[in-house]
């Protein structure tokens, strides 16, 4: 795909979700910075001269809600929303009355979406990041009933590696506690995980694995795979094993994939 085919794609997507007009400021952002944008090669520039909002998402039909933040429109640009990585057009379903867990929530964009989904949607979050915590509650306070529906966890989930190791000095991350999955199990009183999103950074190969009690409990899963923690192709096959039929598979030039899968 070409860098205009992303970016018309992109723009169409904006129109559809947040309109004509921001999506026009959107573009006219582009040739302004476009030396930053020449020079980091992606559209963050662009992004980050929308400024904070709040932004209204039109999802789709009956998924409406507001986001804010550093970052929020990037993530409405990019993977979260336009893109749709995590649901994949509709390969996913959140449903009215789920459980879903949202593992390195940064600054609540699934969540966001997740509870948009219907009035009986409950989601755990875990982000260990202090700042983002405060963004979170933030930007899911903007929607009427949603802060009451969610928990959140400030904590690191998962095997340290190289990536959370980097992190233990960094200011917003110092005082995250470092918790099990039986921790986190009992912290959240999870019974059943309807769907389950996991980007955190590597851990998710300590994290879930064949004998994951959270694994268990899920029945559909939209997960970041980093090659740089492990064997992505090996974790896929686990999955297989597990049950899991794999929706679709997003491979990425350094080796790290996207999967999204369900089972009964």
């Amino acid at each position: 795909m070409t860098f205009l085919t992303k970016l018309f794609g992109d723009f169409i997507g904006l129109s559809r979700m947040l309109g004509l007009h921001p999506a026009l400021k959107w573009a006219a952002m582009i040739p302004v910075n476009f030396l930053s944008i020449f020079r980091q090669k992606n559209l963050q520039a662009a992004d980050q001269a929308m400024g904070e909002g709040p932004f209204h998402v039109h999802f789709r039909p009956g998924v409406d809600f507001c986001v804010c933040g550093n970052g929020a429109f990037s993530a409405i640009r990019g993977e979260m929303y336009v893109r749709d990585v995590y649901l994949g057009n509709g390969l996913l379903t959140i449903e009215d009355g789920d459980t879903v867990v949202d593992l390195g929530a940064n600054i609540g964009n699934l969540t966001n979406l997740a509870l948009a989904h219907g009035s009986s949607v409950r989601v755990n979050s875990v982000e260990p990041g202090l700042i983002l915590n405060d963004s979170y509650k933030k930007s899911i306070s903007l929607n009427d009933g949603f802060i009451e529906r969610t928990q959140l966890v400030r904590a690191s989930v998962g095997k340290m590696g190289a990536i959370q190791s980097s992190m233990l000095d960094v200011k917003q991350y110092k005082g995250a506690e470092w918790i099990s999955e039986d921790e986190l199990v009992s912290s959240t009183q999870l019974s059943k995980i309807d769907f389950l999103k996991c980007d955190i950074e590597g851990g998710e190969f300590d994290l879930l694995h064949s004998s994951s009690k959270m694994l268990q409990m899920t029945r559909k899963i939209a997960i970041e795979i980093h090659q740089s923690a492990g064997d992505v192709d090996g974790f896929i096959e686990m999955l297989v094993a597990q049950g899991f039929e794999l929706k679709s598979i997003q491979r990425e030039p350094d080796g790290s994939a996207t999967v999204l899968g369900t089972r009964s």
